[in-house]
């Protein structure tokens, strides 16, 4: 088996400032939010064993990516990618073309849904945009073979996108 080790580091930082009072100070605020963590090496809590990082995926004007999260396809390391459940997705919307957006969710046959609240349902990325989607529990987001596999990334714009999909889970 092979090592697979995760850290998740994410810093949202935002500064405000008011309008000069006139005499001399300029009210401001400002908010953190710094979340980290990590998945060790196995298929419990807090731990994965397998990662799926393919190339980037160029999506033509309506067309759709399926990803078949136990397609027997190869990660980087020459692991067979076929997860049961899934601890961590990030998809990133590389194009920033105002208003291309991607869908994530919604495949009609065999769709990876224990994510969402009900069948059909779906998330907008919007350009330059990131989901993150971050499960260590023991269930993680459970997968299964010709059932529950297929995440769908669905272009409905009048241009291609660029998507970027990173999928960290376990084999059991």
């Amino acid at each position: 088996m092979a090592t697979v080790t995760t850290a998740l580091s994410l810093t949202v930082q935002s500064t405000a400032l008011g309008t000069s009072s006139g005499f001399g100070s300029t009210p401001a605020d400002q908010v953190v939010a710094a979340i980290t963590d990590a998945l060790a090496t196995g298929t419990g809590l807090d731990q994965a064993d397998l990662y799926y990082a393919p190339a980037a995926y160029t999506i033509t004007t309506g067309a759709d990516q399926d990803i078949d999260l136990s397609s027997a396809a190869l990660n980087g390391i020459g692991q067979t990618v076929a997860f049961v459940k899934i601890k961590c997705i990030v998809i990133y919307n590389t194009t920033v073309t105002a208003g291309y957006e991607i869908k994530v969710g919604g495949a009609p046959s065999n769709p990876f849904i224990s994510w969402l609240m009900a069948s059909g349902d779906g998330v907008k990325v919007g350009p330059d945009g990131i989901l993150l989607l971050w499960n260590p529990s023991l269930a993680g987001y459970a997968t299964a073979a010709g059932a529950s596999d297929i995440l769908r990334i669905n272009n409905p714009n009048a241009g291609s996108v660029i998507v970027k999909v990173f999928v960290i889970g376990t084999t059991a």
